[in-house]
């Protein structure tokens, strides 16, 4: 059913405010009329007749009042249960978020501790290994050095901040590759929610890539990059003396000794290009 409060409710609203004026004015022009005058009994025939069809306005005229009241009362109603389904679904959709959320954390933390379990059992084998790199790879860093010493202050900080960009854009690199396997995960991993042993597969593989990765990750640089940062830190050191390593707020420049990882990385660029900022302008 629909309701309109139209043209014809408005009229008889200004009726039920004029006509009640009108007919009292009437009966004071009524009342002033000789009672034995010749339309006095006709006039009080009009008045009469006219109150009853004012009752009769007035009373139409509250009834669709009532309606157009009652039908608005009815739609707020209806806008009031809908939203108040709206308002179970979203908060039933949250609850289960909430829980997906809980269960998720859940096997993150899991998958953390697996995988520092697995980078501690490789981290052993691969320092010795480094260790023994470092040591074979002496020369390199000797003739690289040599090299270095001809360069006057202006050539090395030149070679030194070109040194440091490309190790940050094999870092930057590297997360940006990190980022898109993530997100690679994690659309598996709304595919298979609900699976336990897709799950427990989908983790394990995770596990090993990242694992992967990182250990990738350690040999390209110390095959592109670590020979070379050697030489020009002994280089500066050659030519400054001995620098301070462990400023406050500062990280451990340490992937030129082999403690590779994105946040050593990233302060060993941040040590070398400081080093190298203190070279006077003269040689």
């Amino acid at each position: 059913m629909t309701y309109s409060h139209g043209m014809l409710d408005t009229i008889l609203d200004w009726l039920a405010i004029l006509l009640p004026s009108a007919l009292s004015i009437a009966g004071v022009f009524v009342s002033l009329r000789a009672p034995h005058s010749r339309y006095h009994r006709t006039l009080r025939i009009l008045l009469v007749t006219a109150g009853v069809l004012i009752s009769v306005l007035t009373f139409w005229g509250q009834s669709r009042s009532r309606a157009s009241h009652a039908y608005e009362v009815n739609g707020l109603k209806g806008q009031i249960s809908g939203l108040n389904s709206q308002i179970a679904t979203v908060q039933g959709s949250v609850t289960q978020l909430m829980q997906s959320e809980q269960a998720e954390v859940a096997r993150r933390e899991q998958a953390e501790k697996d995988l520092a379990l697995m980078v501690q059992v490789n981290g052993r084998s691969t320092q010795q290994a480094v260790v023994s790199e470092m040591k074979s790879f002496g020369a390199s860093v000797e003739a690289g050095r040599s090299a270095l010493e001809k360069m006057n202050n202006k050539e090395l900080r030149l070679k030194v901040k070109d040194y440091c960009n490309r190790i940050l854009k094999f870092n930057s690199d590297h997360e940006a590759r990190e980022r898109a396997v993530s997100e690679g995960s994690w659309q598996d991993e709304i595919k298979a929610s609900g699976d336990r042993d897709k799950m427990a597969a989908l983790q394990q593989r995770m596990i090993q890539q990242t694992v992967q990765d990182m250990q990738q990750f350690e040999l390209d640089f110390k095959e592109q990059f670590l020979v070379e940062g050697a030489a020009y830190r002994s280089e500066l050191v050659r030519r400054l003396g001995p620098q301070p390593l462990n400023e406050p707020g500062r990280i451990l420049p340490s992937a030129i000794d082999g403690h590779i990882n994105q946040w050593s990385i990233d302060a060993t660029a941040e040590y070398l290009e400081w080093v190298a900022s203190k070279l006077p302008n003269s040689d």
